[in-house]
């Protein structure tokens, strides 16, 4: 019992941590995500930029997500910057995580500034992934997670 609580755990921090990658599927075109497409928000606080490879060997990241503080650190990760609190940004796109045991959703976003993070890299995911609860639980399963309003304040268009 204690070698499969083990093996478990260690299941857990491998997916949570990038080491163990998981199917990626482009939802964007999903009817449950099209709530939040083109949905403009700001930043409530100074969030951290990592970039994150696949390949442990790669010099340059493959995508890059947001993360809070202390943030996440491991040989999988680049640090890229801050984004500061106010910085604006719009949903453009949803990447999903096919896993029985951990699944997961990240909304790709991009930044008003326009600022590449990274070669190639313009757009960073919000994700719950790596221990930060970005998405609030939706009311139905049929329906999108919100952003959380702990991080995350809606841009009202007049």
């Amino acid at each position: 019992m204690h070698r499969f609580l083990l093996s478990a755990l260690l299941l857990s921090s491998a997916v949570q941590t990038a080491c163990v990658q998981l199917a990626e599927i482009d939802v964007t075109a999903s009817p449950r995500y099209r709530s939040m497409l083109g949905r403009e928000f700001t930043l409530k606080e100074d969030l951290k930029v990592k970039g994150v490879k696949r390949d442990l060997r790669s010099k340059q990241p493959d995508y890059a997500m947001l993360v809070g503080t202390p943030g996440i650190g491991g040989p999988e990760f680049f640090e890229l910057g801050i984004k500061p609190a106010g910085s604006r940004f719009t949903i453009v796109g949803v990447i999903s995580h096919k896993s029985r045991l951990f699944p997961a959703t990240a909304y790709v976003v991009r930044f008003a500034d326009g600022i590449t993070v990274a070669p190639g890299i313009t757009d960073i995911r919000i994700s719950d992934e790596n221990g930060f609860k970005f998405h609030d639980k939706p009311p139905s399963p049929e329906e999108a997670p919100s952003l959380s309003a702990r991080y995350f304040e809606a841009v009202v268009t007049q």
